[in-house]
């Protein structure tokens, strides 16, 4: 349960995705938790092959799978099924923007209207919400401010009409 999320989903049936997950330490402690699965996305080989190293030691005692994978956040293929997009400010607003655009269109293919798709996001209030607000189909939920208030976590949520809806 974390503020963010609001205690509003059952991991069982999310898998939850890192981007920009470095040497893994938000994914390993995502794998803490009952997710279907925890994936690192990482465009380093040399931070991803450290994440890896750091699974092999938690592997045993976390709940999830997990796995690592080297790769650009804009060509990533996102699985099916309902899925949390953790996003630690893992990159500036051209890449966000690419990723974003990205995801949606992926969204928009594989066409399953009833699954959730949720992306919590740190980064500085005015330049998450600047792009965010380019698509319209992640709506905005919630904010919690960090220590630093010109940072905050805000939970934004796929909301989009099918049409065969």
């Amino acid at each position: 349960d974390t503020p963010i999320l609001g205690g509003a989903i059952d991991p069982t049936e999310y898998t939850f995705i890192d981007y920009g997950s470095g040497k893994g330490r938000s994914t390993l402690v995502a794998a803490e938790y009952p997710f279907k699965a925890v994936v690192g996305v990482e465009i380093s080989s040399e931070l991803t092959a450290v994440a890896i190293n750091n699974k092999e030691i938690v592997q045993a005692i976390v709940s999830a799978p997990i796995e690592f994978i080297c790769a650009d956040a804009r060509s990533y293929q996102l699985p099916a099924g309902n899925l949390i997009l953790h996003m630690y400010h893992p990159f500036g607003q051209d890449i966000l923007r690419e990723v974003l655009s990205s995801i949606r269109s992926q969204l928009i293919v594989q066409n399953e209207p009833r699954r959730r798709i949720m992306v919590p996001y740190l980064f500085s209030v005015a330049m998450a919400k600047a792009v965010f607000h380019e698509f319209p189909e992640f709506i905005r939920m919630r904010d919690v401010f960090c220590m630093n208030p010109q940072y905050r976590w805000t939970l934004y949520e796929w909301q989009y009409t099918y049409p065969d809806e």
